[in-house]
């Protein structure tokens, strides 16, 4: 069985070779090209978890200026958390449909629009709303990323640089509140804080825009799109049916979810999440509780599609796109 089993993944390497002689296929970029486009992968990818936990350090002074306790002002990552997990699920068919490079730096431009109304937030309810909706968006570059390292590099390289991508998610929630913190002390206003992240968001686009390439690619359907076009998601998957591109993979996506093996790692990365993050509040345990209590009632009866949501939603977007990209892991 080990020797079928070694033959089995010899084949799968096998698959995974390429013509050299195409050059419009991304592994035989030059290797310049590919350190310049994951280097905007990486500055974008710091900022998703970085950027979400950069308010953290500035809570106490949020809740003096609007007056409310300081509970309550935590609240405004909740939702921008939570969020992110279900930003990185809903990316994964649109990804497959129109490409990766429309909805990297698409999605990085409404996130920097986000930042920017967190800075000119009156009050408290529209500064969260703006916070939430930085989640959802701003979670794109952590899903996205397996996909273009797949795209872009051959398959002995991938351990290598799924590692180095992978250190963006390790440091970006220690860095983003410690940098916030440093600007707080030096400015004194927190909304400097939020200015700073914003300009490092248009960093990260201006990135995106000057040296980022679609690295979509298909043997039998190559696209040959303008960069102007590739930027709007014209052409990038060739005459790919988008509609039922997404509707396919959205039932796919839930398939997947729905697996044993699946649930199982999202129970146990939920609970790994959960409790580094503090659950330091009732709602917070209640809704621990809840997630809990629907993920076990799933693993002994028919899962619902509420429990897959909710399984999801608390999961990283980044896990679910690992399986649906690539298989082999």
């Amino acid at each position: 069985m080990a020797e079928t089993a070694q033959h089995e993944i010899a084949i799968d390497f096998a698959a995974t070779e390429v013509d050299s002689s195409d050059i419009k296929n991304p592994k035989n970029w030059s290797s310049t090209r590919k350190h310049v486009i994951f280097a905007a992968l990486m500055s974008s990818s710091i900022l998703c978890d970085g950027g979400m936990t950069w308010g953290a350090t500035l809570l106490l002074p949020q809740s003096i200026e609007w007056d409310i306790s300081l509970d309550k002002a935590a609240t405004s990552m909740n939702y921008g958390i939570l969020l992110q997990g279900l930003g990185g699920i809903l990316a994964i068919p649109i990804i497959e449909a129109y490409g990766r490079l429309p909805v990297w730096f698409w999605t990085q431009v409404i996130t920097m629009g986000m930042v920017i109304g967190c800075v000119l937030s009156p009050s408290f309810d529209s500064f969260k709303i703006f916070r939430s909706l930085q989640g959802l968006f701003g979670t794109i570059p952590q899903v996205i990323g397996l996909p273009i390292i797949h795209d872009m590099y051959h398959h002995r390289d991938w351990p290598l640089m799924i590692n180095i991508w992978d250190t963006t998610f390790l440091v970006g929630p220690f860095i983003g509140p410690a940098t916030a913190g440093y600007i707080l002390h030096w400015t004194g206003k927190w909304e400097s804080s939020f200015t700073v992240l914003a300009g490092l968001y248009c960093a990260s686009s201006l990135a995106i825009m000057t040296v980022a390439r679609e690295t979509y690619h298909n043997d039998h359907s190559t696209q040959a799109t303008l960069r102007w076009k590739a930027i709007l998601g014209l052409g990038n998957t060739g005459e790919l049916n988008k509609l039922r591109t997404i509707i396919e993979q959205f039932k796919y996506l839930w398939f997947i979810i729905l697996t044993p093996p699946m649930l199982l790692v999202g129970m146990a990365t939920m609970i790994n999440f959960t409790w580094p993050i503090g659950i330091t509040t009732p709602p917070c345990v209640g809704l621990a509780l809840l997630a809990l209590f629907l993920v076990s009632l799933s693993a002994t009866s028919s899962t619902t599609g509420l429990t897959a949501a909710l399984t999801g939603a608390l999961n990283t977007g980044s896990m679910v796109s690992g399986f649906r990209v690539l298989p082999w892991l």
